[in-house]
């Protein structure tokens, strides 16, 4: 994936309109699950998603989600690269 799609992901975007709208569902899970409408789900078929990738938008969310809680949990932390230590 180039660099400018990892900083715009990171921004909530895309270049490409299809992953754009699929990123902005993720997020609207994320922030206000209750509040996802059949419009948007109907928005994303309309993107040519299947219910199948769309269904696995919410798991990919709450698997990110519970793997931040257990790492908070666990006191793990990132590995930091080796260049960063050496500073």
């Amino acid at each position: 994936m180039p660099e400018h799609e990892i900083a715009l992901g990171r921004e909530g975007t895309s270049a490409d309109p299809n992953v754009a709208e699929l990123v902005v569902f993720g997020q609207q899970i994320l922030v206000a699950p209750a509040e996802v409408s059949d419009e948007q789900i109907e928005d994303l078929r309309a993107f040519g998603y299947t219910d199948q990738q769309i269904a696995e938008v919410p798991a990919l969310v709450a698997l990110n989600m519970m793997t931040g809680a257990f790492n908070l949990v666990a006191a793990l932390r990132l590995a930091t690269p080796a260049a960063d230590r050496a500073e």
